[in-house]
């Protein structure tokens, strides 16, 4: 067999050089983009998620991120603080909570640690941590043209509002529909009253029926619920009694075509995604506390069993809130100043 020269031996020892480079090549880049990825939890105070809550649709906004990201959640019995700790014991790069009663327990975590990325939904901090995000929700807005919904077809003159746990987030639900209520009665000539109770709850649907047959035995045609789980419980009960009740936070028409009146509707799902899409990809956000409303097409209320004509006249109502004209109260302090200024027109 003849020797190889000495040029064809150099040209194979090149070539598998280049070989051996490309495969190493290949393995960095695996290698490094999954090491790219990042890591996204979502931790809630309820037992579990899958039960078509408000947690369900936080978390399918963060799923839509999956591509870019290994997403997760925690739930359980436990305190929010151990499922917290557990949680940064995995040191994801981001933490996303919906804390209705365990806000400072989140913020003491965030604190704690400093390397992770912290987003409270339904929540404005006036703590400014550098590792903190807010995303908040004018709902007392689009709770108002409830409220003026409710006015224009109850036929008792009394309506009905049901919330989750009392907490500033869902007193923006009642105080915004109770003033919508007081508005849009005064325009018809009418003299509704509004009834609220809350069931201490967002996971109990045999709460929300028991509250519900409360409230219609008691005179309410409708029902504003803004309360989970719990609130569908009450939505079965406006089937039951034939009743109408306003949905929330999504379009619950299909729950029961005939009762639910219209829904209250705030893009969650749509206003995760987007803040989630830009912190995975370490785009810088222009705001720490990032409101949705109105102007950015994150709130509103759907047409579902009024007619053309209400739903319009609800329309215009909506533009006097834009344009500022009507300032839509909060809390149970700023709804008595409505209440105050409102008398006086």
């Amino acid at each position: 067999m003849k020797k190889m020269n000495n040029r064809v031996i150099v040209s194979i020892v090149i070539a598998l050089v280049l070989v051996v480079a490309i495969i190493a090549s290949a393995a960095y880049i695996i290698t490094d983009e999954k090491e790219e990825r990042k890591t996204v939890i979502l931790v809630i105070e309820e037992e579990a998620i899958g039960d078509g809550s408000y947690n369900d649709l936080v978390f399918k906004g963060i799923k839509s991120a999956s591509a870019e990201a290994n997403v997760s959640y925690i739930a359980g019995s436990e305190s929010m603080k151990d499922k917290l700790d557990k949680a940064t014991s995995q040191t994801p790069d981001i933490i996303w909570t919906v804390p209705s009663k365990t806000n400072k327990e989140v913020i003491d975590s965030a604190k704690a640690n400093p390397d992770i990325l912290y987003v409270m939904v339904d929540f404005q901090s006036e703590e400014k941590l550098d590792n903190l995000i807010t995303i908040s929700f004018n709902s007392n807005e689009s709770s108002f043209l409830g409220g003026c919904a409710a006015a224009m077809l109850t036929e008792t003159n009394v309506v009905g509002f049901v919330g989750g746990q009392e907490s500033e987030v869902i007193e923006a639900f009642e105080y915004g529909y109770k003033a919508g209520v007081d508005y849009a009665s005064k325009i018809l000539g009418k003299n509704v009253e509004t009834i609220s109770q809350y069931a201490d709850s967002f996971t109990d649907k045999d709460k929300g029926r028991t509250i519900a047959q409360e409230l219609y035995e008691g005179g309410c045609d409708v029902i504003f619920q803004a309360a989970g789980v719990t609130g569908i419980g009450v939505i079965e009960e406006a089937k039951v009694y034939d009743k109408w009740v306003i949905g929330s936070d999504s379009d619950q028409e299909y729950l029961a075509p005939d009762n639910v009146l219209t829904s209250v509707i705030k893009e969650i799902t749509k206003a995760t995604a987007l803040v989630n899409e830009q912190l995975v990809n370490d785009e810088k956000l222009a705001v720490q506390n990032v409101v949705f409303d109105f102007s950015n097409g994150a709130e509103g209320i759907v047409q579902g069993n009024l007619t053309d004509n209400q739903y319009k006249d609800i329309m215009q109502i909506k533009e006097k809130i834009l344009s500022g004209d009507i300032n839509v109260p909060d809390d149970k302090l700023s709804y008595e100043k409505f209440i105050q200024n409102f008398v006086q027109l």
